[in-house]
């Protein structure tokens, strides 16, 4: 059953997706990050488990080439 609007984690679905894309798991993202961003608390927010921080999701984020810019929010 689909979150709400209001809980609905954008930025989650698109490295999720990006994740796979790359055909990257927790394990390669963690190592990437150099040690910032455990494998456990990768695969828990990969798995939806988990949220993550700023501080953390910002190495996630350099790891799979993705950035957050402000905009417009778009329904869909």
């Amino acid at each position: 059953m689909p979150l709400p609007a209001d809980q609905h984690d954008w930025i989650q679905e698109r490295v999720i997706a990006r994740a796979k894309t790359l055909g990257l798991t927790a394990y390669a993202i963690a190592q990437a990050t150099g040690g910032k961003v455990s494998e456990d608390h990768i695969r828990h927010y990969l798995m939806k488990r988990k949220s993550c921080g700023s501080h953390k999701l910002q190495h996630i984020l350099r790891v799979l080439g993705l950035r957050i810019e402000a905009g417009e929010q778009k329904n869909g």
